[in-house]
Order: C-alpha cells, then sequence, then structure tokens
C-alpha cells in the first residue's frame, strides 16, 4: 500500500515513511469496521502484515473515529479482531464510484491473532524477507540485529555461560537463524536460534546453540532455554 499524503500525493518507494519491518500480503478480503454509533460498516481489506492494513470503505470514516479504529477481518478461514489508527488517507475511484483507502496502522490485537496475520504473510513483500530455518544473512543482521541488540543478546548468553562475553566493543561472534515471529503479551518478536562458542578449561571449544527472543521494535531479549 502506498504512502499518500492528505492531498493524495504518493511517497516514492525510497521515502522513509514507506519503510517496512514486516512483510506485507497483498490479498483482497472482507473486513468491517465499527463507525461513531457503534454499527459495523462493510469494507474490504488490500493488504495485511504484523504492522497494520491497507482498509478500503464506500464511505468516508471520520477522524474521531480513526484515532481508535475498531476492525473485524476475515483472513483465511478466520475472524481477527484488532484496534488500529489511521496513518493516511487518499479518495480513489473503483468503477467510477468515489471510495476512500486508509493505512491502518496496527495498535492491539491478541498475541494468538498476531500470529497467526505473521504466519498468513511471511513470504509477502518487503521487510527484511526472512525466511524460516535460514541464517541470517549479513543485511539481515544489519536490518534486524543492529549493534546494540547484538551486545544485548551476547550479555544475555554470557549469563548463561554460552559465550566468552565480557563486554567487548567489537561484535560477538555468532550465527543466527530465523525461527519465526512470536508475539507475547503484546509485544512481537523475532525467535532466533543463536550458535556460539565457549573455550573450556582444557582450551577444547564447545559449542551451544540458544532459542532467543528479540524484540522487533524495542530493546528486550529474552533466552528461552
Amino acid at each position: 500500500m502506498p504512502f499518500a499524503t492528505r492531498a493524495g500525493q504518493r511517497a516514492s518507494a525510497d521515502d522513509p515513511r514507506n519503510r517496512r519491518i514486516y512483510p506485507r500480503r497483498r490479498n483482497t478480503y472482507p473486513a468491517a469496521y465499527v463507525d461513531d454509533g457503534s454499527a459495523q460498516k462493510p469494507a474490504y481489506g488490500l493488504d495485511i502484515s504484523g504492522g497494520g492494513i491497507c482498509l478500503l470503505t464506500k464511505e468516508p470514516i471520520p477522524s474521531s473515529v480513526l484515532k481508535n479504529l475498531e476492525l473485524l477481518v476475515m483472513i483465511g478461514e478466520r475472524k481477527v479482531r484488532f484496534t488500529g489508527s489511521g496513518c493516511w488517507a487518499v479518495p480513489v475511484k473503483v468503477r467510477g464510484t468515489t471510495h476512500y483507502r486508509y493505512g491502518v496502522r496496527l495498535k492491539q490485537i491478541s498475541d494468538r491473532d498476531w500470529d497467526y496475520v505473521m504466519e498468513h504473510s511471511l513470504d509477502g513483500e518487503g521487510g527484511p524477507q526472512l525466511t524460516p530455518g535460514t541464517l541470517l544473512t549479513d543485511s539481515q543482521r544489519a536490518t534486524v540485529l543492529p549493534p546494540e541488540k547484538q551486545h544485548r543478546i551476547a550479555e544475555a548468553l554470557a549469563l548463561k555461560k554460552r559465550l566468552d562475553y565480557h563486554g567487548e566493543k567489537r561484535l560477538p561472534l555468532v550465527e543466527y537463524t530465523f525461527n519465526d515471529y512470536v508475539m507475547q503479551r503484546g509485544t512481537p518478536f523475532y525467535r532466533l536460534s543463536v550458535r556460539s562458542k565457549t573455550i573450556n578449561a582444557d582450551r577444547s571449544p564447545a559449542e551451544h546453540r540458544t532459542s532467543v527472543l528479540v524484540a522487533i521494535e524495542g530493546d528486550a531479549v529474552k533466552v528461552l532455554d
């Protein structure tokens, strides 16, 4: 869904407003939103991701409703409820009739529903293009794990005695495998498998594999095992 200003101008692909951290699945699906009178109004979703959706409506949505928009969408065989906030809006012509397209940023959703949305959109376009079970490439690691996060992971592994790390400035020598996306208590995470090494007292190497959750939009790091 291209970004549009209030005047209806689209942002270019390299505009920072149009950068995505979640893969987006383009498909049309039934949706409904709650208006000022608490009545459900029909709509269509045009795409979906872990960050929000593009919504098409026949009527303009009042700005007061857009601030905390209640939505019900049908993704595959599952009804998903969430609340979002409007980020942009632009009128469009559909078969000669004016409709309204909205970019809606996700605000609140159940953990299980978010996991389902991510499973649905995992192979969509945009985002870091992560494939379950594969090592992060250099470019993916730079996007998913900026240096401060890599150091936080190293600190967590060192506490578990799975990495010889003492707060060095250099980045830790570890490998990251992407497993999946998961939300816990409203916080979305990457679930990674981290391969690290330590040196035993007899100078022999010991290899470790650790499952780690890394917050997508925050600083949290959780060691799962």
